[in-house]
């Protein structure tokens, strides 16, 4: 069951990566371009909706999940997200249609910026079920091992005959008691 829960968060982790391509900001924090297009903007918006529908589909199974555990704070929080993002999604989905009938410049563009906002709503949403399942726990990010050995506490491997340095444990120094009466 922990295997599949693992299984679970890192897809969630790759919805809330690839919503997080589909938002407002660039990668340095610089505001990405705007289509150019209304197909353009259209296509956005529709990577946005397909995105949210996949990120409610994971918290879904998440929920699903911790209702099998009978994990009920997992439930309880899982369960407000998962309202969120359907309502977002919702919204999302109204903005992408008044988009496709817009015939106005400013309206498109209008509609356009709300869902890049609801993209960013829903990338956080993401963010924090994966918070609710303790996503940040299977989270190591790049990780490296180094290992530096110091010979010269090493001298038994040059002569295997002599016997290792062991050196006593060093003993606690208390600091001098200070007198009240003085």
């Amino acid at each position: 069951m922990r295997f599949q829960t693992l299984k679970i968060v890192m897809l969630l982790s790759a919805v809330v990566g690839l919503t997080s391509g589909t938002s407002a900001q660039g990668a340095e924090g610089a505001p990405a371009k705007k289509p150019v297009t209304a197909a353009d903007m259209v296509a956005q918006g529709e990577g946005v909706v397909e995105n949210g529908a996949a990120l409610s589909e994971t918290v879904s199974g998440l929920v699903r999940e911790a209702t099998e555990d009978a994990d009920m704070m997992k439930v309880t929080c899982l369960n407000d997200k998962l309202t969120q993002i359907d309502g977002n999604l919702r919204t999302a989905q109204q903005h992408l249609q008044a988009l496709r009938k817009a015939t106005d410049a400013e309206v498109r563009s209008h509609e356009h910026t709300m869902i890049m906002v609801v993209s960013q709503k829903l990338d956080v949403l993401g963010q924090e079920a994966g918070q609710c399942v303790g996503k940040d726990l299977y989270e190591t990010g790049t990780t490296t091992v180094d290992t530096v050995i110091d010979t010269d506490m090493l001298p038994f491997e040059d002569d295997p005959g002599v016997a290792p340095v062991v050196l006593p444990p060093s003993l606690p120094t208390l600091p001098p008691v200070i007198s009240a009466i003085n």
